[in-house]
């Protein structure tokens, strides 16, 4: 057992020091340490120079292009579809009416026109889409534009998919008939194009058969039309 009348020796006392100091100081937590090293200076300089949080963002505009092109391209589709729909059933109640322009034919015009400036937009975005695509990649320059680039092809592709009879525009197109002669048979007529043809009444016929349900009525319309006489 140790005296107390005993000193300590100048090595305890500064061994005693150096423990109270230790005791004192804060502790720090993991998070704690790890984020007082992210703000280290040799650390924001190894941030600065890395270019893996660039890369990635890059990567993440990319994905998020070829996303919205596919999805622009499928709703073009789909748009497209349903305009050629509403013309088939505008031509379909046009003949039925045997009127060049009725109420109900005026609306499906309205929804023809509707449908086309949209699938028009949507043709736009596909290739303002397929731009940053290219300019992502480093295939266009950084400051390449839409209209710079794809201007020609793109002007075509609005005009052949934007032609479309508009609403309030109606009309007929004259179809030139060939003339020809009836013969003394009443049964039969002489045509230039040594076509066969039938009399019906005082008129003469040329019929028409369409293995196409959906041209069969237009075949036969147009026949009889270009061979009355």
């Amino acid at each position: 057992m140790m005296d107390p009348s005993v000193e300590m020796s100048p090595t305890t006392s500064k061994s005693k020091d150096r423990l109270g100091a230790t005791s004192a100081s804060p502790v720090l937590s993991g998070s704690e340490k790890y984020m007082k090293q992210l703000q280290s200076p040799s650390v924001r300089k190894l941030f600065s120079e890395n270019q893996t949080v660039q890369n990635l963002h890059v990567i993440h505009n990319l994905k998020k292009n070829y996303r919205h092109r596919k999805l622009f391209e499928i709703w073009a589709f789909v748009v497209a579809l349903v305009g050629l729909v509403l013309m088939l059933v505008e031509n379909e109640v046009v003949m039925v009416a045997e009127s060049p322009s009725t109420p109900l034919s005026e609306a499906l015009k309205t929804a023809v026109s509707i449908s086309t400036a949209l699938l028009l937009v949507l043709i736009v975005c596909r290739y303002q889409s397929h731009t940053n695509i290219y300019k992502l990649q480093n295939i266009l320059p950084p400051t390449a534009s839409m209209m710079s680039v794809y201007w020609p092809v793109l002007l075509l592709e609005l005009i052949v998919c934007g032609f479309h009879i508009p609403p309030g525009l109606s009309g007929s197109v004259p179809i030139l008939q060939f003339r020809h002669t009836v013969e003394a048979n009443a049964t039969l007529c002489r045509h230039p194009k040594n076509l066969i043809t039938r009399i019906q009444g005082n008129s003469c016929y040329l019929y028409m058969r369409s293995s196409s349900p959906l041209y069969s009525q237009w075949a036969a319309f147009i026949g009889r039309e270009a061979m009355n006489g």
